[in-house]
């Protein structure tokens, strides 16, 4: 995913009617919070785990995100209702 869309997609608060740039995060934010589990492909400008164990856990752990697929459908469905 690339970083300004993945930021923005961060800044869609669910529910509203409206998108409010103040709600995005910068890139430095965003890697901030993810706290090196995260990287910037500098050249193509795309996020990405920094190492395949990261995802290797995280598919191992499925009740940490069990609510992943509808909070990114709630997410979609707001910001195209703005």
């Amino acid at each position: 995913m690339k970083a300004n869309e993945l930021c923005h997609a961060l800044g869609v608060r669910i529910g509203s009617a409206d998108l409010d740039d103040d709600n995005v995060p910068s890139i430095g934010t965003l890697l901030a919070c993810c706290r090196g589990l995260v990287a910037v492909d500098k050249e193509a400008s795309t996020v990405r785990l920094i190492h395949f164990t990261v995802q290797e856990y995280i598919r191992a752990h499925t009740e940490l995100f069990s609510s992943a697929h509808s909070m990114i459908a709630e997410t979609c469905l707001s910001h195209l209702n703005s």
